[in-house]
This record gives C-alpha cells, sequence and structure tokens, in this order.
C-alpha cells in the first residue's frame, strides 16, 4: 500500500512538473511575441529619427532604449502576470473538448479523491498527455509575419533617408556653411532698469526687469542692457527726437541715461557697416506729473457768508490740503472791499494761518478772522481764496481754490406781509419741495457709501426741511392744517369746491365734486373765496414752490387753490414721516405728489386776462418789405468752418470706424489707412502728456504701422483696447427732443376734470 502511494505521488510530481514546463514555455512565447512588436516599433523610431540632425549615439541609443523598456516593463503587464497552472488548465478546458472541463482536477492529489473522481482524473490526465505533445492545440500562433514585415520596410526606409542625407550635394553643403557663418541679429539677453525719482518725493530707488517704464517727473532712469552682440553701436531712440548713446562697461553690458520729462514711446537701434536695425520691441515710458496740491474749503461751507448787521464779526475758516508728495506752505489771499457804488475801494492782503495740522489726507489749516481788526463796517466785504504750494524743485507746483465771499450785512430786511403783519415767510434756509425732491434723490443714491449714522443724520435734516415748509403752508391755510394729516382735508376740498358752485345755477349739483368749466371773458361768477385764494395762493407757491419755465397761459380749472394745497400740506406728511425714520425711498413718492398738488394749486389760481394794448393798422401791400437801411449797423461774425476739436472728433470717430472693421485682420494697410493710424498715434501721444496710460496705445499703433497690418500676432487684446478707447474719447450723439419730466398721471381725477372741460 505504502509502494502504491508512493508510485502515485511520483506520477503526481511528474504531472505537475510537465504543467509547469508548459506554463514557461507559453510564457517564453508570449514574450517572443511582444519582442517582435517592439523590434517593430524601434525600427519606427529610426526611420523618425533619420529626418533630424542628431549625434549617432542619440539614434542608436534611442531604439535600443525602446526594446529594453518594453522587455522590462511586459512582466508588469496584467496579461503576462495572469499566465499560471491554474490560468493555463483553463485555457486547455476551452482549446480540449476531451478534458470535458475537468482540467483543474489535474492539480489535486489523486490519492484524496473519491473514486469517481478518481476516473475522471485519469482521463483528464489522459487527454493533457496527448495534447502536450501537440503544441498547435494550446499554444496561440505566433503572427510573426506583420511584425518582421514592418522592421524590414521601416529599416529600409530609414535607410534611404539616411542614403539621402549622406549624399547631398557640395553646393548644398557650402550652403549651409555659409548661413552658419552669417550672424543673426541683435537681441536683448539680459535687462536691468533703475529709477531714481527726485529727491522732494522721498521715494526710493526702484529696480526692475521690464523695459516698460512708470515713474514720476524728473526721475533719472538709466538702462544696464547685455546684448547677444557686442560689434556695433547701440542707440536709444526716444519719441520725442532724443539720442542716448550706450556706453560699453567691462562687464560686457551696457549702459544709458536719460532724465524722465514726457511720456512717449522708445525703441533701441543697433548701428553696424551693414546698417541699423532695431532690437527689440517699442517700449513705453509714462511719466507721471507732479500735481499741484488740491485746496478742500471746509469752512465755511458756502462760498457766500452773509453775517448780520447785530451778529458777531467773527468766524472760522478751515482748509484742506492735499499732494501728492508733500505741501511746502500755504497762505491766503484777501480782498477788502468797502463802501458802495463808484465809492467803492479794495484793499489786497496776505494772511497767515493760525494753526496747521497733519491729516490722514495731507494738512488742515485754519484760521480766526475778525472783521473789526480788518478795519471793516456793516455794509463791507472781504474775498479771499487760499494758495498753496508743494516742495518740488527747482519751480513749485502751486494751487489755489474758489473765492468765498463774506458780507457783513448793513441793514435788516424784514418782509411785510400783504395785511401789514410783520413777519417772515421765507426764512434763508427753507428749501423748497422741488429741492428737497433733489438731495432725497441724491441721498438714495449715496446710500452706499455713507455709513449707517451718516444717511440717518442728512434724512433726518431733510425730514425737518419738509416739516418746516409744512409749517409754513399751514399757516397760509391755517394752523389745524399744520398739526396732522387729518382726514377733514378731503371733505373741506369737497365743501370748498362746493361753495364755488353753489352760486351758479344750472351746474349739476349731483356730483360729489364739482365739475370744472372754462369761464369766458366777462364771466363774473366766481366766488369770493375763489378771489380771495387767488390773491395770496399765487405768492405763497411762488415763494416756495420754486417755479422753473414759464406759466401756461389760460385757464386750468376753477378748482380752489386751498383745497389743492390742504392736499398737499397732508402728503407732505407722509414725506416728512418717512425721512424722519430714514426712509427716503418711501418718502420720494410723497414728496412727488405733493409737488403734483403744487403745481396744480398754482395752475389753478390763474386766470384769463385778455390782451389790450395798441393795435396798428395792417401794412398795405405796396409797402411790405420796403424800407431804407442806412441807419441799421450791420453785424458780422467770422467762426471757423472747421475747429480744432471737430477735426480731432473726426480723428476719432475715422479710427474707431476703421478698427471696427470686420475685415481688418485680414486687410492690408493702405496709405489713406496708415495716415489715419499716424494722426491718431500723434494725438495718443500729445493725449498721454496728462494721460500716460493712453502711450500703451502709441505702441500699438508703432505695430501695426509698422506691420502694414490692423491685426497683431502677439496681442489680441491691444487693438480691442485702443478701439474701447476711442468710443470712451467720442462725445456723446446729440438726443432726440422728448418731452420733459412730468409729475401728472393720466389717470388722475383731477386732470380728468379739467380735460372735461374743454371737450
Amino acid at each position: 500500500m505504502t509502494d502504491s502511494r508512493r508510485t502515485q505521488s511520483g506520477q503526481n510530481g511528474s504531472l505537475h512538473d510537465r504543467l509547469t514546463h508548459s506554463v514557461r514555455y507559453l510564457k517564453r512565447r508570449t514574450l517572443l511575441s511582444a519582442l517582435l512588436r517592439l523590434l517593430a516599433v524601434a525600427a519606427f523610431v529610426v526611420m523618425v529619427m533619420a529626418f533630424f540632425k542628431m549625434p549617432i549615439a542619440v539614434k542608436v541609443a534611442t531604439p535600443l532604449l525602446v526594446v529594453v523598456t518594453g522587455l522590462l516593463l511586459l512582466p508588469r503587464h496584467r496579461g503576462y502576470r495572469e499566465i499560471s497552472v491554474a490560468t493555463f488548465l483553463l485555457h486547455l478546458n476551452r482549446k480540449i473538448p476531451e478534458l470535458e472541463e475537468s482540467g483543474q482536477l489535474l492539480l489535486a492529489d489523486r490519492t484524496t479523491l473519491p473514486p469517481l473522481k478518481q476516473l475522471q482524473f485519469d482521463r483528464a490526465e489522459a487527454a493533457f498527455e496527448r495534447a502536450v505533445q501537440d503544441h498547435s492545440l494550446w499554444v496561440p500562433p505566433l503572427k510573426a509575419k506583420t511584425p518582421i514585415a514592418l522592421t524590414l520596410l521601416f529599416l529600409m526606409l530609414a535607410v534611404a533617408l539616411y542614403q539621402y542625407d549622406w549624399r547631398k550635394t557640395a553646393r548644398q553643403n557650402m550652403y549651409e556653411q555659409t548661413a552658419e557663418n552669417v550672424l543673426l541679429p541683435a537681441s536683448i539677453t539680459e535687462a536691468t532698469v533703475t529709477v531714481t525719482a527726485p529727491p522732494y518725493t522721498n521715494l526710493a530707488p526702484s529696480v526692475m526687469q521690464d523695459l516698460n517704464i512708470k515713474t514720476v517727473e524728473a526721475s533719472q532712469i538709466m538702462w544696464r542692457l547685455k546684448f547677444s552682440r557686442m560689434d556695433g553701436r547701440y542707440m536709444l531712440h526716444a519719441s520725442d527726437g532724443e539720442l542716448v548713446p550706450f556706453t560699453a562697461d567691462t562687464d560686457g553690458s551696457f549702459r544709458a541715461e536719460m532724465i524722465a520729462d514726457s511720456t512717449g514711446l522708445y525703441r533701441i537701434m543697433h548701428s553696424t557697416s551693414d546698417g541699423e536695425a532695431q532690437v527689440g520691441d517699442f517700449y513705453t515710458l509714462q511719466v507721471f506729473k507732479d500735481r499741484a496740491p488740491d485746496i478742500d474749503i471746509r469752512e465755511p461751507e458756502k462760498r457766500v457768508l452773509e453775517i448780520p448787521k447785530n451778529g458777531d464779526p467773527f468766524f472760522r475758516s478751515i482748509v484742506e490740503v492735499r499732494d501728492d508728495f508733500g505741501v511746502a506752505g500755504a497762505q491766503i489771499l484777501a480782498s477788502v472791499a468797502k463802501g458802495t457804488g463808484e465809492a467803492v475801494k479794495f484793499r489786497d492782503e496776505v494772511f497767515s494761518f493760525d494753526q496747521q495740522t497733519t491729516t490722514e489726507n495731507g494738512y488742515q489749516y485754519s484760521k480766526d478772522w475778525d472783521l473789526l481788526a480788518l478795519g471793516m463796517e456793516p455794509g463791507d466785504e472781504v474775498y479771499f481764496s487760499v494758495e498753496a504750494w508743494d516742495n518740488k524743485t527747482p519751480t513749485p507746483n502751486r494751487g489755489k481754490s474758489s473765492t468765498v465771499i463774506v458780507k457783513w450785512l448793513d441793514d435788516v430786511e424784514v418782509p411785510v406781509a400783504a395785511a401789514g403783519i410783520v413777519i417772515n415767510l421765507e426764512p434763508e434756509y427753507f428749501k423748497s419741495q422741488r429741492q428737497i425732491i433733489i438731495e432725497t434723490e441724491q441721498l438714495i443714491e449715496d446710500q452706499s457709501i455713507l455709513d449707517a449714522q451718516e444717511f440717518k443724520d442728512i434724512s433726518y435734516g431733510l425730514g425737518q426741511a419738509q416739516s418746516d415748509l409744512k409749517q409754513r403752508y399751514g399757516q397760509y391755510l391755517g394752523d389745524e392744517f399744520g398739526e396732522g394729516p387729518g382726514d377733514q382735508l378731503a371733505e373741506a376740498g369737497r365743501a370748498d369746491t362746493g361753495a364755488d358752485d353753489d352760486h351758479e345755477e344750472g351746474h349739476d349739483h349731483g356730483h360729489e365734486e364739482a365739475e370744472v368749466s372754462a369761464p369766458e371773458v366777462g364771466h363774473t361768477h366766481e366766488g369770493a373765496d375763489q378771489a380771495t385764494s387767488r390773491s395770496g395762493a399765487a405768492e405763497m407757491i411762488a415763494r416756495f414752490g420754486h417755479n422753473h419755465g414759464d406759466s401756461d397761459v389760460g385757464p386750468i380749472a376753477k378748482r380752489d387753490p386751498k383745497t389743492l394745497m390742504k392736499k398737499a400740506v397732508s402728503i407732505m406728511w407722509q414725506a416728512e414721516l418717512h425721512l424722519m425714520l430714514a426712509e427716503p425711498e418711501k418718502a420720494l413718492p410723497y414728496e412727488y405728489e405733493a409737488l403734483k398738488f403744487l403745481k396744480l394749486a398754482k395752475q389753478a389760481d390763474r386766470i384769463y386776462v385778455k390782451r389790450l394794448g395798441f393795435e396798428p393798422p395792417p401794412v398795405s401791400e405796396d409797402r411790405r418789405l420796403t424800407g431804407e437801411l442806412d441807419d441799421i449797423e450791420s453785424f458780422r461774425r467770422d467762426e471757423a468752418a472747421t475747429p480744432e476739436n471737430d477735426r480731432d472728433e473726426a480723428l476719432l470717430l475715422a479710427g474707431y470706424k476703421l478698427l471696427s472693421n470686420p475685415e481688418r485682420e485680414t486687410a492690408l494697410l493702405s496709405e489713406q489707412t496708415r495716415q489715419t493710424l499716424t494722426d491718431l498715434k500723434d494725438y495718443f501721444l500729445q493725449a498721454a502728456q496728462d494721460r500716460p496710460a493712453l502711450i500703451t496705445h502709441v505702441a500699438t499703433l508703432e505695430k501695426l504701422i509698422a506691420t502694414r497690418s490692423l491685426a497683431l500676432a502677439d496681442c489680441d487684446d491691444c487693438v480691442t483696447g485702443i478701439q474701447r478707447t476711442l468710443w470712451h474719447l467720442l462725445k456723446d450723439p446729440i438726443a432726440q427732443p422728448s418731452v420733459g419730466q412730468q409729475y401728472y398721471l393720466h389717470g388722475d381725477q383731477i386732470i380728468s376734470d379739467g380735460v372735461s372741460t374743454y371737450d
């Protein structure tokens, strides 16, 4: 029994060896197939490399590297790693039907199998022994013809290409030798630009590698460049005609220095015995001018300050001065005017400030004024402005503020009302309804840039102004209408309107509101209340209504103006409420509504008056268009047909149309087009003195003129940038006439009543 088991174990061992040997054989065939394909790839690489000039060592090592790399990577391939005894038996199950899908039994120990499986084991072993002898049953075909053919083809092509390269004519070799001896154009290999600002600016020197320079006026610029060629001379050409030579240093670099006075372009030229050539591109030099000091008079806030006769003749002036590089000093230029009429005398004086402090934005100066110390009396005036200068050397920039007028009034104006009561109906600080609307709209626009507290303060101030105006109208209409937006206003409107119509017979009294009719000449049925309202309402509205434009001629309606004014006062309550609550958006509709009723009240107060006067007799036909013109002096005024600004406008428009052409990228420049671009370049060059950023457009236009094209390959957005700038520089077209702003709605009942009168 023991010998039988040993014999069976030896048979199993021999079977396992045969399986392992078959798997190794299958792997070798896989490697051989991959090697044939790699040789074809290497031959293709050799053929491709024949097109390029490179060392022979590279041409030999590259295909070998391809083959070795492929063979090293093959064992890591998934298909190669999956070749094992188990997968080999699965492969045999598919290829050899005699195995009856029992190839995996060959991996087991026959002695451990049940009898039925032992019988199947014997059948599978016999089928395997027969299959091992015939490799065609389980070994994949090599398919070597295609890789070998491709390898031979690629090698033949490579040899042909190499032969062609070796058999070049002597003339071609001579031409290549000559081309190698030709010097290439000079180029910039290294660049360093040092900018030293004037000492008064307190700016540190800056070092940059960019040749497009931005600096302040009067800065010293030093270029230190290295070029690819050392022969010849290098020169810097500025757009204003200045030539700056480069001098060679011991380290092989070239140096040039210049003082930057104006914005412009510059380029670098290389001069040799063969001629002159430009090195690099056009470069920009943006020079920012030192601005004059900016002067802001903080106090007094108004440019006309009036001091009452009995008031204190003292006031304080506070001035804030800002400058980009510092303020050197400031003074006050004043003129005192004494007397009136032809006897007025002026005295000029210069004052210094009492205090000077430094703020975040600049310097703040203050001075306390005493009119008595100036020798002034009531009725005199003083005009003063502030002059400041910066620390620019050698000539400082000077700035001057607007003029402030200080009047010392010599009398007290007290207006007298129609009833004889001395009352000041309109103080200086009153704001009209239209002015309140304007400031409310401005407050809404500035909400995003104001802090919360400042926004509330301004809105509260507008609410106070609305309250003052409402109370003044209320004093005219009666105190009860200035105390609150009562519901009695609507009833009062209907009562007042009905009172006007009670005396007229034949009118329809069934309506809640009286019909509005157009009175004819001589119609004297107007009530006493209406006449009274016309005597005072017009003056009140004229003083507080902020009238713009001429009044319409003719009647509008017969409605009592007091009723409309009461309605306006009632609406002002709502506007005041929302302004006090810092809600200007909600107050604005009520403000417009109040203004609408004020205008309606003004129109309702008009009466028709027939024009009276001298009516000359008509001129006879034989005397028409005749007469003597001896005593009439002629008037003549000569104006230029094409002003300078019109020429600039025409140039900008022509340039915009030229650059907006959809076919500009393919179009060639004509002489007229080149002249337009040249004129446009000169325009931008002149404008760049005040706006240095425009110098980039000058550089772009120079490139367009040099390349004779309206498109640049290295900058897609450059031409578009010029087009956008031209669009902004063009004047806005004149708008078509349109209807002015209206405050009336088509569905308004009051307007409907007025329209029905004329229908």
